[in-house]
């Protein structure tokens, strides 16, 4: 039977609820330290007290810290030393965020300060021993929002892409996640109140077992991620108390999209020679208003492009250059195709702006985000090691289509599609906040098909695709990269952007 014997652990969040069980669990488990941090000095104090109750061998301490303080969490990751397992269980109460209710970029940054840049602020600074590990915490509604949580689920999910970078990142220490579903703890007293119980009910119709988890049942599973030396970059799912399972992604093997929520096809049978036939026919464009944020290169050019050749009445491009859409309109319009071609300058970081973009817009038909930063420049810049440069690498894929889905308006089968990006799945060294940024997306897709629903709302994850952002990457060295890419891949080729835009014409169709 594996122990903690002799390990320091340290437990984030470990003044009440599945932090204060697992810190618990840690001390039953013979740990020789045990380390709980909260913002309340009054719940640390208590809480020290409580475990001390228990009679357990191993020393128990706490400290005051606020999560939410970029500057308290480095100085606590420094101030600890060495230290074998951290567990960061610390979060919001979601009845106080009002995600619904969330509609500009300064108030939903707040969502990400405690879960997603509280840890990665420890990360950068924390010391661990030979076979330490981090272990995170995300929650119901990364995988399952429901209305009004999009904003909670993009974070959530950002969780998800931060523990595969920092694992690559931080190897040899090993960098988990778990992913609790709906455990009894003080977060239910304050988010229901007297009503606790009926919620409780609720939930536990919809769980197999038919009861909702315990904290003690929970934090086995980070005490076995603690333990288990050959377990890594794993997303431990709780479904409800129903069974555990260990989620490992796939890795990215060719350049073909994923794509999140297809719609639905209706396809019509009609009754010929008493054998039932398909009538087929082929969905186009025609009389609709495509609206390609990003439109004027690479993919979104190809996208918009793709879209006059379906017959799309109206394409409006737009980019932050005024000379790069005045180029994207000739280019398109020298195809010679029909429909009428408009461009929009809109600052894709600018949050006012898309929003007076969006409003301007009218209603439209489809709507497509496929503007990105030079990955380069920003994304996967190991030098970022504050909240206030992090945030700035969430500003266009994130926070741009957050902003513009509040105000857009769609006509009856419309649809808003976004764009994510390879290392959403398989980061690679130095990638973590790239990774953390772009599986946000996922969240925020899920969410926004829940809260924008008729409207559909999709995701395209391209994989290598020779666009020019390629060139601004790496410049004359682009063709031996693509060969060491292709070298990996099923097709043993990239992909082009015309074969990307057929995916987005599908989710549009």
């Amino acid at each position: 039977m594996a122990t903690l014997q002799n390990k320091v652990v340290v437990v984030v969040g470990g003044s009440s609820g599945i932090g204060y069980a697992v810190a618990l669990a840690a001390l039953q488990s013979q740990a020789k330290i045990v380390i709980l941090a909260s913002s309340d000095r009054a719940k640390v104090g208590r809480s020290v007290e409580r475990l001390k109750t228990h009679k357990l061998p191993g020393e128990v301490s706490g400290q005051v810290l606020d999560a939410k303080d970029s500057t308290a969490v480095k100085q606590f990751a420094i101030d600890l030393g060495a230290v074998d397992h951290i567990v960061w269980s610390s979060g919001d109460n979601p009845a106080t965020s009002a995600f619904a209710k969330i509609d500009t970029v300064e108030v939903g940054q707040d969502i990400f300060s405690i879960r997603f840049w509280g840890p990665f602020i420890l990360a950068q600074h924390a010391k661990f021993n030979a076979g330490g590990s981090l272990t995170l915490t995300s929650g119901m509604a990364g995988l399952k929002p429901w209305k009004g949580s999009h904003l909670a689920s993009g974070m959530l999910s950002a969780l998800d892409g931060l523990v595969r970078g920092l694992a690559v990142d931080l190897a040899p220490v090993r960098v988990n996640l778990v992913n609790p579903g709906a455990i009894d703890t003080e977060i239910f007293d304050a988010m229901f109140g007297d009503k606790k119980q009926g919620a409780l009910d609720s939930l536990s119709e919809k769980t197999i077992l038919k009861r909702v988890g315990e904290p003690s049942e929970i934090a086995e599973a980070y005490l076995f991620l603690m333990k288990s030396h050959g377990i890594e970059e794993q997303d431990m799912t709780n479904n409800g108390v129903d069974k555990f399972t260990i989620e490992i992604s796939l890795p990215f093997t060719s350049h073909l999209p994923t794509l999140y929520f297809p719609p639905t096809f209706n396809l019509c049978t009609t009754a010929k020679s008493n054998i039932d036939t398909l009538r087929y026919s082929m969905a186009t464009l025609q009389n609709k208003t495509i609206v390609v944020v990003g439109g004027t290169s690479g993919i979104g050019f190809a996208v918009a492009l793709a879209s006059l050749q379906s017959q799309a009445k109206t394409v409006i491009i737009a980019s932050s250059s005024s000379e790069k859409v005045d180029n994207g309109i000739q280019r398109l319009k020298a195809h010679n195709l029909p429909g009428e071609v408009r461009g929009e300058v809109v600052d894709a970081r600018n949050s006012e702006a898309v929003k007076n973009f969006a409003v301007g817009l009218g209603t439209v038909d489809h709507i497509v985000w496929s503007s990105g930063d030079n990955p380069g420049k920003s994304l996967f810049d190991e030098t970022i090691t504050t909240v206030e440069q992090g945030q700035a690498t969430f500003a266009i894929r994130f926070w741009g289509p957050f902003i513009l889905a509040k105000h857009a308006k769609f006509n009856p089968g419309g649809s808003l599609t976004l764009t994510s990006g390879m290392a959403a799945m398989k980061p690679w060294k130095g990638a973590h906040l790239g990774s953390g940024m772009l599986s946000s997306l996922d969240g925020l897709t899920r969410g926004l098909a829940v809260d924008l629903a008729p409207v559909r709302v999709n995701l395209v994850n391209p994989g290598v695709i020779d666009t020019e952002l390629f060139d601004a990457m790496f410049g004359d060295k682009k063709l031996g990269v693509f060969d060491a890419i292709t070298s990996k891949t099923l097709l043993k080729r990239v992909g082009t952007p015309s074969e990307i835009a057929e995916a987005y014409l599908f989710l549009m169709k």
